[in-house]
């Protein structure tokens, strides 16, 4: 019997369990194969492939997702068959083991490198609120943070504050009176919020960010 090896992913623990006491060779599946083309090439039941393999749940879907392809087939070639097999289990489970624990300390350094970025940051700078209002609202980010928001275009250059837009929100009257300053203000220093000639409100947008202090 010849022997031959499928690339996919590694065979669930069950199907080692049943096929230790299978004679078996292995086979690489083409593109589109089924179990029951499979089963049928090799003269074996569907069910017995399937438990032989641990081809849980959609058997056509699981043989995709497989290393190895154990085959009913003469007794001398059992040994051979089942250890190739466990070794390439094993040495997929090892690679995947050891990509997660470089993952999970590049996590960890990165995290680290950020706590000290941010430890090192002036603690003296202050923002100065909304010269138009009583100042801006709780949810308002101050301009030194607003590096990661949507900012909406033709925002005043010069502002201090933004306010990030929430289903919450009903309009541009709303926006204004959370953030202690008038609609003549809000439609100032955000130039998209009306057409030409009318305060309409336009383009108030949920995630996007506004001016709201200058």
């Amino acid at each position: 019997m010849k022997f031959s090896i499928i690339s996919a992913a590694t065979l669930a623990i069950a199907g080692l369990a049943s096929a230790a006491s299978i004679p078996c060779e292995k086979f690489v599946p083409t593109e589109g194969l089924t179990c029951q083309a499979l089963a049928a090439k090799y003269n074996v039941k569907v069910d017995m492939l399937a438990s032989t393999n641990g081809l849980s749940g959609d058997c056509d879907s699981a043989l995709k997702n497989t290393s190895t392809v154990c085959i009913q087939s003469h007794h001398t070639h059992t040994k051979r068959c089942l250890a190739e097999k466990k070794a390439a289990e094993e040495k997929a489970a090892q690679e995947k083991a050891a990509q997660e624990a470089a993952a999970a300390e590049e996590a960890a350094a990165a995290e680290e490198s950020s706590d000290d970025e941010s430890s090192e940051e002036p603690a003296d700078e202050e923002t100065t609120s909304s010269s138009s209002g009583s100042g801006p609202s709780p949810q308002a980010v101050p301009a030194s943070e607003a590096g990661s928001l949507r900012i909406v275009n033709k925002a005043n250059e010069n502002c201090a504050w933004y306010y990030v837009i929430t289903s919450a929100d009903t309009g541009c009257a709303d926006v204004a009176a959370k953030n202690g300053i008038t609609t003549d203000d809000l439609y100032s220093w955000n130039k998209n919020l009306h057409s030409v000639g009318v305060h309409e409100c336009d383009n108030l947008d949920d995630g996007k960010a506004y001016c709201v202090g200058l």
